[in-house]
């Protein structure tokens, strides 16, 4: 007996261990995809059209009498901001004083700011900035010395060019 009971032990474990067989159980698969970092940017960058129409608005923005006055420019989704080949960027932007000290020193409550400007953050190149009050100017940007240069001492804006 105690050999049929071994062999029927040893035909029990043959059984178990034919049974338990590893066999790999396919899983999810997955895909990774390599993005792209996000650019670093320091003072050598170039300037693109946000920091072209930040810059324009930063300089277009400045009241003649700090404190006195409640300005805002045209949020950047409205402006017009152009690159050109032959002096960078081009950024038209309204300008409006909303403050009651405007009207009563005769300033100007809409103007438009002009700029146009290149290179890079810490060496921005400055072509022409300024800003003009009357309709929206007309530009065909050949002759942006006549933009002139906005003068914080003078705040009294020059009629924008119509074209005509």
């Amino acid at each position: 007996m105690r050999f049929i009971g071994g062999v029927a032990l040893c035909a029990g474990a043959l059984l178990v261990s034919a049974c338990s067989t590893t066999t790999a159980v396919p899983g999810p698969t997955v895909t990774v995809t390599a993005s792209a970092l996000p650019e670093v940017r320091g003072p050598g960058s170039r300037i693109d059209a946000l920091d072209a129409y930040a810059l324009c608005s930063a300089r277009i923005y400045r009241p003649p009498l700090e404190g006195r006055y409640s300005v805002s420019t045209t949020p950047f989704e409205s402006a017009t901001i152009k690159r050109t080949d032959s002096f960078g960027w081009y950024v038209l932007l309204k300008r409006t004083d909303s403050s009651p000290g405007a009207v009563e020193y005769g300033l100007p409550t809409e103007a438009w700011g002009r700029c146009a400007l290149d290179g890079t953050f810490d060496d921005v190149t400055w072509t022409a900035h300024a800003y003009c009050s009357g309709p929206e100017p007309v530009d065909d940007l050949s002759d942006l010395a006549a933009i002139g240069t906005f003068d914080p001492s003078n705040p009294h804006a020059p009629l924008c060019p119509t074209g005509d």
